[in-house]
């Protein structure tokens, strides 16, 4: 069996130590990254199984490569991790996550709903059209007198 790989975009470094340990104990391999460019390396260097992605830890000019994540591989299962503001809980909805986690959020929760990504055949779900809300909004349209 091989083992699945999550990559953390984590800046608060203890929280991303307990991730890590929760993950590794659940029999993940973790590939830790502090920034949203690090993580962006880490996904060119050898694609995960899943993303796991705090948006606290983008700063202003790094959400380009969120996008570059996200917008990579549409069968990558992506768990943003969002804190208090609503700008930030838009822009992750925006982005196409697969599951949304406020802080602070449940960790059996969180393995879960991992857990649930993992299970699918081959670790993928189906294929979006595409993580851009302006097509996901076409696909949602209902044709009729509203």
């Amino acid at each position: 069996m091989t083992i699945k790989r999550i990559l953390l975009a984590e800046d608060d470094v203890s929280m991303r130590r307990a991730l890590t340990h929760v993950l590794e104990s659940d029999g993940y391999q973790v590939v830790p990254a502090n920034t949203a460019v690090e993580a962006a390396a880490q996904f060119w260097a050898r694609p995960p199984d899943l993303a796991l992605l705090d948006l606290n830890a983008v700063a202003q000019d790094e959400w380009w490569a969120v996008d570059e994540i996200c917008a990579a591989d549409p069968v990558l299962p992506i768990i943003l991790i969002v804190r208090g503001s609503v700008e930030r809980r838009e822009r992750a909805m925006r982005l196409g996550a697969d599951a949304l986690f406020e802080q602070p959020f449940d960790f059996p929760t969180l393995l879960d709903t991992i857990a649930r990504f993992m299970a699918e055949p081959g670790g993928a779900r189906v294929a979006r059209m595409s993580r851009k809300p302006s097509a996901l909004l076409m696909l949602c349209k209902v044709p009729g007198p509203f």
